[in-house]
Parts: structure tokens; sequence; C-alpha cells
């Protein structure tokens, strides 16, 4: 694979990921392009692929969105790695990383229960350890 078939590769997923992130943020592109401060016409340039976005809007949209740098770059749909830049699911197989990316499809209240027995689940796992710890 040549650089610049790499370079485009790369360029359409950020491209996808930040017009991903803005649709789930509901914002609009004017909004966006203001918390960016650039105009709305670059920021329409570089949601459609004509223009590169550079190292300091990416930085800038890690920042408002809250994701990890490497966010932009994975195939994936899900992020396993957080803003700080920790694996959070090293020791999920290849079926648990299908099954959380599946979860993009869910409704909001499917997800919360998700996130509760997740929650749920942490808590007995701590409350154990604090047992464990005072024996």
């Amino acid at each position: 694979m040549s650089a610049n078939t790499i370079e485009k590769e790369v360029y359409k997923q950020i491209k996808s990921k930040m017009k991903s992130l803005r649709r789930q943020n509901k914002l609009t592109q004017l909004e966006l392009a203001k918390k960016l401060n650039i105009t709305v016409q670059h920021y329409q340039q570089i949601e459609t692929g004509t223009t590169p976005p550079n190292l300091k809007i990416l930085s800038k949209l890690c920042a408002i969105f809250d994701v990890h740098p490497s966010y932009f770059f994975e195939e994936k749909s899900i992020s396993i790695i957080n803003k700080e830049g920790n694996i959070l699911a090293d020791n999920i197989d290849p079926y648990g990383l299908t099954v959380l990316q599946n979860t993009a499809n869910l409704s909001p209240e499917a997800k919360k229960s998700i996130i509760d027995f997740i929650k749920f689940k942490q808590y007995e796992a701590q409350k154990e350890e604090n047992n464990n710890s005072g024996s």
C-alpha cells in the first residue's frame, strides 16, 4: 500500500469520526466550528475531506469530546482507550469486543442498564477485595 493511499485512508477515517462525534453530540457544523475557533467553511472542508485537519484541530476535538487522540485512528467504532491513554479492554476476548461494539445500536435505556450492571459488578468486586484485605 502506498503512502498516498494510507494518507487518504487516515483522512477518510478522521473525517468520518469527526462527523460521527458531532452528530452524536447534536452539534451543527457551525456550532462545532465556533468551538474549534475556525470558520464553518473550514470545518466543512475538513469534514468533507477537501482539507486535512491539523494537529491543533484534532487536539481541540479531543478536548471538546473528551476522547483520546487514538480514537480518530481506531478502526473500531468503540474506543477501548480512555482519554489518559489507558487500555480499558486489555483482557477482553474478540467476542467481548464485538459485543461492546454492538452496544452502539442499543437504546439509551439498554445502555444505562448495562452501565448500571457494570457499576454493580465493580461494587461487588471492591466489596470482596475489602473483605479479603480485612481478614
